[in-house]
């Protein structure tokens, strides 16, 4: 009897142990939960959007402070603008500057185009009326494809290959130099590519044709309708070639009317 009593005794504090050890696991998960759901309030209450709260408003001021350096930086150092395109000729014309600024030119007695053919890069020239003719101006970097020089007193083009005027409109190509003394030419296209294409209408020391086989030159004159050179300006030119190889003073030159 008194084994049973104990027995049942045992299982009861048995019974009683195991309840206060779930009550108290119960009450631990409470708390828990109770933490969590305030951590999370907490953490709702110092979103950044919460100005009222100083650590969210660094969270804020910090993105800005970097904005204002970046645009500070932009307008000490603006960028350079993107050259999309150079129908005006504008990116000619800065190079040119910006090179005149680095060293003197070697020629000061420039023609300026006939101002009859101004805006005629946009179809607007008075010298092509009726017709709207649309000339083109080349960039700088279009430029370089038409720079003649001379080789062996040979006129070659930047390839080194000789020029030759053979295929062009009467025999002739037209050039132009400009006033460090670079020479460039090319085949003439009607209302399309004239002397002023080169230089994107700007002053040129000497501007002519060229009658051309095989390098050698056969004829040469001051003749542009675009600049109308004079003798003076022309002789630039023959004294430039002749520095560089190539003596036209037993080359005919042709009259121009």
């Amino acid at each position: 009897m008194l084994a049973v009593l104990t027995a049942g005794a045992g299982t009861a504090v048995s019974a009683a142990s195991k309840s206060k050890y779930l009550v108290n696991a119960n009450t631990a998960l409470k708390k828990i939960a109770d933490i969590v759901k305030r951590r999370r309030f907490n953490a709702k209450q110092q979103h950044p959007l919460a100005l009222e709260n100083p650590k969210a408003q660094k969270k804020i001021d910090k993105p800005t402070a970097k904005l204002d350096e970046l645009r500070d930086n932009l307008i000490k150092s603006p960028p350079k603008p993107l050259v999309v395109t150079d129908k005006w000729g504008t990116a000619y014309r800065a190079e040119k500057k910006s090179s005149e600024s680095i060293s003197a030119s070697k020629y000061s007695n420039l023609k300026k185009m006939d101002p009859g053919y101004l805006a005629e890069e946009l179809g607007m020239a008075k010298a092509w009326e009726p017709f709207g003719a649309e000339v083109e101006y080349l960039t700088p970097e279009e430029l370089s494809k038409f720079e003649v020089k001379v080789v062996n007193h040979k006129l070659v083009d930047f390839e080194g290959v000789p020029v030759d005027s053979g295929d062009a409109n009467n025999g002739k190509v037209m050039f132009v130099m400009d006033s460090s003394g670079k020479i460039y030419a090319g085949k003439q296209r009607v209302m399309e590519f004239h002397h002023s294409s080169f230089l994107a209408g700007e002053e040129v020391a000497s501007a002519g044709e060229l009658m051309v086989f095989d390098g050698e030159i056969l004829s040469h004159s001051r003749k542009s309708g675009h600049y109308k050179p004079t003798p003076e300006q022309h002789e630039q030119f023959v004294s430039e070639l002749k520095f560089s190889g190539i003596d036209l003073s037993n080359i005919a030159e042709d009259e121009v009317e």
